[in-house]
């Protein structure tokens, strides 16, 4: 009965402490594009509900084309305006984070929702 309690005890500890922790501030080292940070442990972060043009050509580049009916150049200025946006706001500042249910795309990037110092909502301000 004594070491079910104890193992209660260190499973609610751990639980704890994994949440405490997910809510800690972590810095912004990298931005990859408009809507996808790397933080100082490497993690890379996708802004939940933030999708901005591309900043580089690759195959996204190619349907955004043929959606958008805009050039591809021009699309990547776009992307690069969003993504000194993104750093103006974010690099090198301390952030937040908070994630929903679903952690991960499905590029292994974690997904979440990004908070500065003061509170700013992140993904909000970006697109508002």
């Amino acid at each position: 009965m004594k070491a079910t309690c104890n193992s209660i005890k260190s499973a609610i500890f751990i639980l704890f402490l994994s949440l405490l922790l997910s809510g800690c501030a972590k810095t912004v080292v990298r931005i990859v594009d408009g809507d996808t940070i790397v933080l100082s442990n490497g993690n890379k972060i996708r802004l939940i509900g933030v999708d901005t043009p591309e900043s580089h050509y690759n195959k996204k580049i190619e349907r955004d084309v043929v959606r958008s009916k805009c050039k591809a150049d021009d699309i990547i200025k776009m992307g690069a305006q969003s993504a000194d946006y993104l750093s103006n706001l974010l690099l090198g500042n301390k952030i937040r984070l908070k994630y929903d249910n679903q952690r991960k795309d499905m590029y292994g990037r974690s997904l979440g929702y990004v908070f500065t110092k003061d509170g700013t909502f992140i993904n909000e301000k970006i697109i508002a």
